[in-house]
Formats: structure tokens, C-alpha cells, sequence
């Protein structure tokens, strides 16, 4: 997809962990 986050350590990273990742940020 064109809006992939893919992490510094590498990988894609899948909606679920997106999700997880913003919710522990913010």
C-alpha cells in the first residue's frame, strides 16, 4: 500500500501495531 510505515529497525509494520505504536505514543 502507499502508506506503509516501515519501522528504522526494518519490516513492515501491520494497521494492529500501527494502532498500538500511536496509542502508546500519545
Amino acid at each position: 500500500k502507499d502508506n506503509q510505515i516501515i519501522p528504522i529497525g526494518g519490516g513492515v509494520m501491520t494497521p494492529d501495531k500501527i494502532e498500538a505504536r500511536f496509542k502508546n505514543l500519545y
